[in-house]
């Protein structure tokens, strides 16, 4: 019974220090981090700042259009960066998150943004309701009908599963709105001029 104690004990030892050999590497939710996060080639990153969405109780969310590409070659992945910066407490220190949204996602999110405004009791039969949009990285928009004055709840979900979240009323779904249609143009437009080369 010792040795088969011992004999663990050994190997869990061993498979500890085997595992701290190498860093915890978050696998890649988007199209963007996987080219982003390629090994043995040059990477090159292009980024256009676009604006930032305050919160109704403090906090913002910075957007910026975004490329990846291989040099000398013709991998490439577009979209939206998100960085959401919490608000700070009196104790806290400010606390921040970002993911992307692959740009073949940023269609589907201005759809669920033109439905976000339109929600109410009628949506469902029952007492309360939920609206939920999320993208594979993890940008997230919640709207729930029993958390009254809490308003649009727009966050990041990062690789460990921690939410990053600040409040918008719906009086500022156009300005988010807005912000993901000028990066998308920006994209768009950067697209047009490579076209053109």
């Amino acid at each position: 019974m010792k040795a088969n104690s011992f004999t663990a004990a050994v190997f869990i030892l061993w498979a500890v220090s085997l595992f701290a050999q190498y860093p915890y590497k978050p696998v890649p939710r988007t199209m963007i981090e996987c080219l982003e996060q390629k090994e043995g080639v040059l990477v090159l990153k292009g980024m256009t700042k676009v604006g930032r969405l305050h919160g109704s109780r403090g906090g913002e969310a910075l957007f910026e259009a975004k490329e990846v590409k291989i040099a000398n070659s013709g991998a490439r992945q577009t979209g939206i960066l998100v960085r959401i910066v919490e608000p700070a407490g009196p104790d806290q220190a400010v606390r921040e998150a970002e993911t992307y949204i692959d740009y073949d996602e940023i269609d589907p999110l201005l759809k669920a943004l033109d439905n976000f405004s339109k929600i109410n009791h009628t949506a469902t039969e029952l007492d309360d309701y939920q609206a939920v949009f999320r993208t594979r990285g993890g940008f997230q928009l919640s709207l729930k009908s029993i958390r009254v004055g809490e308003g649009i709840r727009v966050s990041v979900i990062n690789e460990n599963d921690i939410v990053f979240c600040i409040y918008i009323v719906p009086a500022d779904l156009p300005t988010l709105k807005n912000l993901i249609v000028t990066a998308k143009e920006k994209i768009d437009l950067m697209a047009e001029k490579q076209k053109s080369k």
